[in-house]
Formats: C-alpha cells, sequence, structure tokens
C-alpha cells in the first residue's frame, strides 16, 4: 500500500528507499509517516554498489537526534532547528514523531536561516498552531516574527556522545 502511495506521488520510485511507522490505527483508518530518501544523488547509497545485498537500514539523522533529546525535551509536539556539520535542519515533532522537515546548507556566515525557518513555520502554522515552543542546538534564532513561541537553547551537544548513541540504536 505504501508503496502505491509512493508511485503514484513521485511516479518512479527505482531511486527512493522509504520506511514507514504506524503512529495510529483504526478499524476504518491507518495513519503513518513515510520516511523518504532519494538516493539519486547519492552514490554511497546505489543498489549495485554492494553486489545485490540489501539496506539493513537507512535511518535519517533527524531521527535520531529526535530520539536522543526526548530524554531531555519534555513536550511531545515542537519545533526544533539545529545545526549539524554543513547543514542546518529544521523540524517539526508531533507526538514524538518527525512529521516534516527541512535541511539548508549552511553558508559562511550563515545569512538567511532564521528568515528560511520562519518560512517553514508558516508552511504548518495552520495545522500545528498550538505548538508555541522552540528548541535550538547550537544556533541562534532572532526575529521579530518568533515572539510568539518560546525559545529554548538546549546545552550544547557532544559529538562524541551522539555518534556514541547512533551506534548503539543501530
Amino acid at each position: 500500500m505504501v508503496k502505491n502511495e509512493l508511485t503514484c506521488k513521485f511516479g518512479n520510485i527505482d531511486n527512493i528507499i522509504f520506511h514507514y511507522t504506524v503512529i495510529k490505527e483504526s478499524d476504518k483508518r491507518l495513519n503513518i509517516i513515510v520516511y523518504c530518501v532519494n538516493i539519486e544523488n547519492l552514490p554511497m547509497l546505489k543498489k549495485e554498489k554492494y553486489n545485490g545485498e540489501t539496506f539493513i537500514k537507512v535511518n535519517l539523522i533527524q531521527n535520531y537526534i529526535v530520539s536522543y533529546l526526548s530524554d531531555y525535551i519534555q513536550e511531545k509536539d515542537y519545533f526544533f532547528a539545529f545545526r549539524y556539520k554543513r547543514n542546518i535542519y529544521f523540524l517539526l515533532v508531533n507526538s514524538n514523531n518527525l512529521v516534516a522537515n527541512r535541511v539548508i546548507k549552511v553558508n559562511k556566515n550563515l545569512n538567511g536561516y532564521t528568515e528560511e525557518f520562519v518560512r517553514f513555520l508558516e508552511d504548518y502554522k495552520e495545522e500545528y498552531n498550538y505548538i508555541n515552543k522552540i528548541y535550538t542546538l547550537d544556533m541562534n534564532l532572532l526575529n521579530a516574527e518568533l515572539n510568539n513561541f518560546i525559545v529554548v537553547k538546549l546545552k550544547e551537544l557532544s559529538n562524541r556522545d551522539f555518534l556514541s548513541y547512533v551506534i548503539l540504536k543501530g
């Protein structure tokens, strides 16, 4: 069913790898979150690189970070912005599930990312208007349009601790 929906949405899914999680199930309805990645421009994930073997797992750093920080963040619904290596990530977390994200490349002086985050919030403000908290990690968000939110800056993340967590989680 998920594969058919992805085919309808993207057409050819030969370069799409995906995973889904059931978040709510009833007699008449199934709510799922689908995580998918287009590997066309990611040569290290091309199928032919593995001599016909299949992937055990490809997980997004966004999922690991949400899981890792769940011990520190008490809310189940929030926005989150963080910088990791050369990217800035904007996340929407609902019921402790990553439901939306945007990734932007970091430029040398970090210009424009706050405005990009405001656009990200705009995309989801109607459906998630009850969320009033934004967590940040390794970055500052300064914008008058964020005055309606409580912005919480988390303590710095140890790359070593986070990498150990990712390895243990598999």
